[in-house]
């Protein structure tokens, strides 16, 4: 029986194409990645300047007296108007205001025209949510969030009266698309 063996050109084209292969997948992998994390840092960024005119719009005073049970209020409606431009006139899917009470963050208005959430319902806690109270500043949410809705990145920024911080305004842009 003759035995068949593959000639040193045939190893070393094999070997060449394995190896071309292999760095093709990897730098794949990398494009992917960094190309992800740069449309991340692009909606974050977006996220926090919207964030930060909306909240500079928003009356810190009458943010202040809004109550539960005050929805339809002309001091709830004034407050859905400043944030209805933004959420008719920016890239977003949903702008509302918050509150701190305690270690719990409520709603206070949700611009939200089908389905706004009642002054007063707890919001879901997050660092960024956290630190923008805590600090003082607007933060974004590192990483996306996925709910029934979609998949969201969310950025709040304080809301002032004088220089008292009376609540926040929180915007959530759809990152359905950079998955996609």
């Amino acid at each position: 029986m003759k035995v068949r063996k593959i000639s040193i050109f045939n190893q070393l084209f094999i070997l060449l194409a394995v190896l071309l292969l292999l760095g093709n997948g990897v730098l794949g992998v990398f494009a992917y990645t960094r190309s992800a994390d740069i449309l991340l840092e692009q909606v974050q960024s977006s996220a926090i300047n919207i964030a930060r005119c909306a909240a500079a719009n928003v009356s810190g005073d009458v943010l202040r007296g809004i109550e539960e049970g005050q929805e339809g209020s002309e001091a709830y409606n004034l407050i859905v108007e400043e944030l209805a431009l933004f959420r008719d006139n920016a890239d977003l899917e949903y702008i509302y205001t918050l509150r701190q009470a305690e270690d719990r963050f409520l709603f206070v208005v949700d611009s939200d025209p089908e389905e706004p959430a009642d002054i007063g319902e707890e919001c879901e806690y997050t660092e960024a949510l956290a630190e923008a109270f805590a600090v003082q500043d607007t933060f974004a949410d590192e990483e996306t969030f996925t709910d029934d809705w979609g998949t969201h990145l969310s950025a709040y920024s304080p809301v002032y009266d004088e220089e008292e911080v009376v609540g926040a305004v929180g915007v959530d842009f759809s990152a359905d698309w950079i998955e996609d």
